[in-house]
């Protein structure tokens, strides 16, 4: 399902990925989760694919943060409507993916034509 997306959400999501650490954790989900390089599924036929998430420790493991930053950081992206997430109720925490869905929707929002002016645009 693709979220609509209003100015005031890009605004959130322009504002998430501002923070050094919430990029950084942003991008590693990206390379992790990527559907770009499809991952072989671990209990599957050769040439099946399947949808992967990354869980906090893997992101450490990566970034060398600790989980508190990262999980910091996964809210952000979260409340930016940036991360698909999956809780393991069992163990106790989140796993994540990007949200495609918010991402192609705020790219069309920012490729429409004036949505980026300058300050003497705005006059």
């Amino acid at each position: 399902m693709v979220r609509m997306v209003a100015e005031h959400d890009a605004a959130v999501i322009i504002d998430a990925l501002a923070e050094p650490v919430t990029l950084l954790v942003f991008g590693a989900i990206v390379t992790a989760t990527s559907t770009a390089h499809p991952h072989q599924a671990r209990h599957s036929a050769p040439n099946t694919t399947a949808t992967t998430y990354i869980t906090p420790f893997g992101l450490q493991q990566q970034l060398s943060l600790s989980c508190s930053a990262i999980e910091w950081a996964a809210e952000r992206l979260e409340q930016a409507g940036l991360l698909d997430v999956v809780t393991d109720h069992e163990r106790g925490y989140d796993s994540w993916r990007i949200n495609e869905g918010t991402l192609t929707a705020v790219s069309a929002q920012l490729n429409k034509p004036n949505y980026l002016r300058t300050d003497s645009q705005h006059g």
